[in-house]
């Protein structure tokens, strides 16, 4: 059941981490700017900054989404294996933490980041 546990945490990472550097990028930019940027203005790639954050950003980004995908299938294996013996909180952990990740994808650092 440790396994289990240490699995759970894992892929919470991930997701916790792409929103971490995503808005780091954007208040790093706003510090450096003197205003916070919106959709066009400016492009992020005209930001120095760009260079440094983007790789990070994409990676952990892509690494969330196909985590994701092994996630549901790896609840469903978890549930039925200890059906009566489940450990919520791990479960509920990354299960927020993707939420946040995907919320993220619907504000406005996700739209100017995606210009």
């Amino acid at each position: 059941m440790k396994i289990w546990k240490i699995i759970f945490y894992t892929f919470s990472f991930f997701p916790i981490m792409y929103v971490v550097f995503l808005y780091a990028f954007y208040f790093h930019s706003a510090v450096k700017l003197g205003f916070f940027p919106y959709y066009d203005n400016p492009d992020p790639k005209e930001i120095g900054l760009y260079e440094i954050y983007e790789p990070i950003i994409n990676l952990f980004g892509n690494i969330w989404l196909i985590l994701f995908c092994i996630w549901i299938p790896l609840i469903l294996i978890y549930w039925i294996i200890y059906k009566k013996k489940t450990d919520w909180k791990p479960i509920i952990i990354s299960a927020v933490s993707f939420l946040i990740a995907f919320l993220s994808f619907f504000t406005e650092v996700t739209e100017w980041f995606a210009d």
